[in-house]
């Protein structure tokens, strides 16, 4: 089974039912906590003004200290690729995302040799 992470609903709405990852999880109010992948989690933290992660005393299935990591690592990967001016799609998972940044050094480090040699 996938690490799970506790997300807590945090807007407005009476009824919340995921439509950022298509997950169809219903959070019922504000404040409602819902497990989902940690993979959805990422995606669903990227809507600060709608979503958290549950700080709670509720512990969802497995690891959830290692899911939340899992997350964090996953958004740190997105933004260094962006940073290399890859094209990040928000649905990729950890492999891709070092499969493309390791592509887009190494093309960076191929132009800056090219540079160097042209001096």
């Amino acid at each position: 089974m996938p690490e799970q992470v506790l997300i807590r609903y945090i807007g407005k709405k009476t009824v919340k039912t995921d439509n950022v990852c298509g997950t169809k999880t219903v959070w019922n109010g504000n404040g409602d906590e819902q497990a989902v992948d940690a993979g959805h989690a990422a995606k669903l933290l990227r809507h600060v003004d709608v979503f958290e992660v549950a700080d709670g005393n509720k512990a969802p299935p497995g690891n959830s200290q290692t899911a939340k990591q899992s997350v964090e690592r996953l958004d740190a990967l997105r933004e260094e690729a962006k940073s290399l001016g890859v094209d990040v799609k928000g649905t990729w998972r950890e492999e891709r995302l070092l499969k493309e940044i390791e592509a887009a050094k190494a093309t960076k480090a191929d132009g800056n040799g090219d540079e160097q040699s042209n001096a």
